[in-house]
């Protein structure tokens, strides 16, 4: 042992995200069933047509833009 202590990676490093793109945002509104995108910190968390919270809902939950796939992200009819 050589007595030295590597450093530990950040999150963003270990992510290979930077912090914009953590901030950069998708959000669903179940009122609109429709997508926004968004910047945490810059825009409020809320849907910008009705201004209700965006959905919690699995699978509807705020994500990344860097991950989201809205091909991937339909909603499926009752």
């Amino acid at each position: 042992m050589s007595g030295t202590i590597d450093r530990v990676p950040t999150t963003d490093e270990m992510d290979s995200i930077t912090p914009e793109e953590r901030n950069a945002l998708v959000g669903y509104c179940n009122n609109d069933e429709e997508w926004f995108k968004f910047t945490r910190g810059v825009h409020h968390e809320r849907c910008p047509k009705c201004k209700s919270k965006f959905s919690s809902e699995v699978g509807f939950q705020i994500t990344t833009q860097r991950t989201f796939r809205e091909e991937k992200k339909k909603r499926r009819k009752r």
